[in-house]
């Protein structure tokens, strides 16, 4: 709460018609101060705004870093372009109508995943060593 000769002079600014830039910032800084003595005082009676986001995920979500080289990435993008081009029957077919817009790097990536439970541990290792080559040398 404002001490009452600064609640006066915010009044007085208030009510003046033209401000100079130093009497704007004076009134800026006393709503501040006010609403920050407002704030603590609401926290202190233990009153709680209400919380629009939920503070627990819905989901299990594990994020990895990765980093990609742009040749990967550039991959990852051709290859969801040439989906979209090649296969847009089947993509109606599987994904619906709007199955276009669900193809992205993401979606691309967390298929991969997917795919890798249908290959053997050879072919794994296999792909393994090739993409530590490709990043070593930085290409694709």
């Amino acid at each position: 709460m404002l001490n009452p000769e600064e609640l006066a002079l915010l009044n007085e600014l208030k009510e003046k018609i033209k401000l100079t830039p130093q009497e704007k910032a004076q009134i800026k800084a006393l709503e501040r101060k006010n609403k920050k003595t407002n704030r603590n005082a609401a926290e202190d009676r233990g009153v709680q705004r209400n919380n629009v986001f939920s503070t627990e995920s819905t989901t299990k979500v594990n994020p990895i870093p990765i980093r990609f080289l742009a040749i990967e990435r550039n991959g990852l993008t051709n290859r969801g372009n040439a989906i979209k081009d090649n296969s847009l029957d089947d993509i109606f077919d599987i994904l619906g109508p709007n199955g276009k817009r669900d193809i992205n790097e993401t979606k691309l990536i967390r298929a991969a995943v997917y795919l890798l439970k249908e290959r053997s541990d050879i072919e794994i290792l296999k792909a393994i060593k090739a993409v530590q080559l490709q990043m070593y040398k930085g290409k694709s």
